[in-house]
């Protein structure tokens, strides 16, 4: 009796008990835990990546107390609201439309700069060895002037040029496209 939980439940409606004893387990005794099972799931929209969950903008369920105690708080998302569902349609139609405009502009710039040929002219060397060396710094400087914007860490160069000849030379857009260059080195 010592692992066993005795109840008495029920009464009559003149206030005498009903005369049941029951013996009842207690989880403990059963080496079990108590937990509450709830199947409630909360349908909620992701407003950052989150690795175990999804992407932004996507909507997933949780249970109720993942939503209250981390995600909300953490601003990792919001409760799928029909006012939060129509703001990210709203922002997602958006970004989409940017992103569109982005691949042109990045495809007009790989155009653009297949058809760039640099040329830089140097002091060297009667064996056509440069006294100094054209690094990845002066092909993004030759660019800019001629108008285009490029990062300044886009120019695939492994090693200055040291030499003179031509060149060709890999630019990686942001869209992640490589497009070719040909840069001259000429003797000053």
């Amino acid at each position: 009796l010592e692992k066993m939980q005795i109840f008495q439940f029920g009464k009559s409606l003149l206030g005498s008990t009903v005369g049941r004893v029951v013996q009842v387990p207690t989880l403990r005794a059963l080496g079990l835990r108590w937990t509450r099972v709830s199947s409630k799931r909360i349908e909620v929209i992701l407003v950052k990546d989150f690795p175990s969950l999804g992407f932004r903008g996507e909507q997933v369920s949780v249970k109720p107390g993942y939503i209250r105690n981390f995600l909300y708080p953490q601003k990792v998302a919001v409760y799928a609201t029909f006012e939060n569902k129509a703001k990210f349609l709203k922002e997602q139609n958006a970004a989409d439309v940017a992103r569109v405009e982005e691949e042109a502009r990045q495809k007009m710039l790989q155009k653009r700069l297949s058809k760039l040929n640099i040329v830089f002219k140097r002091h060297c060397t009667e064996g056509d060895k440069l006294y100094g060396s054209v690094t990845a710094g002066n092909v993004i400087d030759a660019i800019r002037k001629q108008g285009m914007a490029i990062e300044d860490d886009s120019v695939l160069l492994e090693e200055p040029i040291k030499s003179t000849g031509e060149f060709d030379v890999q630019i990686r857009l942001q869209s992640g496209d490589v497009a070719p260059i040909r840069v001259n080195v000429i003797k000053r």
